[in-house]
């Protein structure tokens, strides 16, 4: 439920022209995947109408792009329809106003690009904004323009990769419900959270001062060591610098704390452009640092730091947690719609431990502690 809201939001601050590159991105990912009911989510058609028609392509573009969306997916333009026309359209617009390529939402006529995402599957972007699937269970070498990978199982692995002599983007994106790894060209190792993306070049260019990946969502990183160029990883409204060092972050678009957790070596939490006025965060071992996105403020603290790492093994530990995030923890763990309707319950505080249990047992244990109920229908539970 938070994760709808969130979106709703976003729909609300990209009408006014108000979105980062990052919510757009945000915006981008979650139409293209989602098995949401657009009625649901999208804001009212006023609020997003004018931004629209002011959208600085031409008409016979638009109606090309709005023919090509009535073929493909059987829309029509009648009343009850709207919010799903104007989703995709919603979405054209933003691919237009931040210069990515159309094809990046309606397929070509090839067999091998003409698919249908859903919100389980674990996908890989090129940089043509071509989409393919990665099935869990494959072992497989990739072949593409930009070089050759290989994929073992839940491992995405370019190290062997050094063909691109210019930097190429890609996109890996994990649903909620699952895990994924990633090893760069570098060797550096990314292990990624349920429901996080990372946007990281198939090949580092020496010719580039920096290592720099995007992140949203949470993942943990364990980079390897380049005095001659720096690891950063642009997160939201923060940027964490390395040179080769263990840590944690954790920046889900929806949380307005972003965190890193640093378990070995040393980072620095700086701001990018958007937040310069923050200062500068230096982090030992075994300390967190967090950024307020809303208020910019920075604060560091000493923890225990196995508490934010223990996802990695499957774990989920609560310390100090309310049960509005817990419920908002165990739907990007267990891919499932939570709608709390206990109130008095939401801000209560909790400390506890899970291991590789399902998501009823862990409601079972609320049960027993605190008398709650619940009911379970396919995808969605209800906490009375």
């Amino acid at each position: 439920m938070e994760r709808q809201n969130y979106i709703r939001e976003l729909f609300k601050k990209f009408a006014e022209d108000k979105c980062t590159d990052d919510e757009k991105r945000i915006l981008i990912a979650y139409l293209k995947e989602s098995n949401d009911d657009p009625d649901s989510i999208l804001p009212d058609m006023e609020e997003l109408e004018p931004a629209l028609e002011e959208a600085s392509f031409s008409d016979k573009t638009r109606d090309r792009i709005l023919s090509s969306i009535h073929s493909k997916a059987g829309i029509s333009r009648k009343k009850n329809h709207r919010r799903i026309y104007w989703a995709a359209a919603v979405l054209i617009f933003i691919l237009l106003s931040t210069g990515i390529a159309l094809q990046y939402f309606y397929f070509s006529n090839s067999s091998e690009s003409h698919f249908e995402l859903n919100g389980n599957d674990i996908t890989l972007t090129n940089e043509r904004g071509e989409v393919q699937i990665l099935d869990p269970t494959q072992v497989k070498i990739i072949q593409s323009e930009s070089g050759t990978f290989e994929q073992n199982r839940t491992t995405l692995d370019f190290s062997g990769n050094t063909q691109s002599e210019k930097l190429v983007f890609n996109t890996l994106r994990v649903p909620y419900g699952k895990t994924f790894s990633l090893i760069l060209s570098d060797g550096t190792k990314i292990e990624l959270n349920a429901g996080t993306s990372v946007t990281f070049p198939v090949n580092f260019i020496d010719s580039e001062p920096n290592r720099d990946i995007t992140l949203i969502g949470e993942a943990y990183f364990d980079v390897k060591k380049n005095s001659k160029h720096p690891f950063i990883v642009h997160s939201g409204k923060m940027d964490v610098k390395v040179l080769g060092t263990s840590f944690n972050v954790s920046n889900y678009p929806e949380s307005k704390i972003s965190e890193v957790v640093l378990v070995k070596g040393g980072v620095s939490l700086t701001q990018n452009k958007e937040t310069a006025s923050a200062p500068t965060l230096i982090l030992s071992p075994g300390e967190k640092g967090s950024f307020n996105q809303s208020s910019g403020q920075v604060k560091k603290e000493t923890v225990v730091t196995g508490i934010y790492t223990a996802w990695r093994n499957g774990e989920l530990v609560f310390r100090n947690t309310s049960f509005e995030n817990i419920l908002v923890m165990l739907e990007r763990k267990y891919n499932v719609e939570i709608v709390n309707q206990n109130k008095e319950l939401a801000h209560e505080m909790f400390n506890a431990s899970f291991k590789e249990e399902s998501v009823e047992n862990i409601l079972d244990y609320f049960k027993m502690t605190n008398g709650i109920t619940y009911t379970r229908k396919e995808n969605k539970i209800i906490i009375h």
